[in-house]
């Protein structure tokens, strides 16, 4: 398994009702996976959900506040702190930007092969 670009731990909070939970979020290419815990390794174990991010994903930080809005979810994610958020924006952008590139070239591409 390809090692995570970003790893952090989050207060995930719930889309509709009940009790935010900790959970390990790991980033490895264009795919987020949550965990309950970490191995000593500090890699994620007990996965409790994923999702992969697409061009039409949306990434909001504004203090220890990250926001994911991808495919028909609504994450909100809290930080300890603003420098994780940061680091996460970042990280999840430049996912979302290489994806576009990506998906441009493979256009154009079957473009020019048509």
């Amino acid at each position: 398994m390809a090692e995570p670009t970003v790893a952090d731990w989050f207060m995930k909070k719930p889309e509709k009702i009940g009790k935010a939970q900790r959970r390990f979020f790991e980033l490895t290419g264009n795919e987020l996976i949550y965990y309950a815990k970490v191995n000593s390794s500090n890699r994620g174990v007990d996965m409790k959900g994923r999702f992969t991010l697409d061009s039409t994903s949306q990434i909001e930080g504004s203090g220890v506040k990250l926001t994911i809005i991808a495919q028909d979810r609504h994450w909100v994610l809290v930080a300890d702190s603003t420098d994780v958020v940061s680091k996460w924006v970042i990280a999840l952008r430049n996912t979302l930007r290489k994806q576009s590139v990506s998906g441009a070239n493979a256009a154009a591409a079957a473009a020019a092969a048509a």
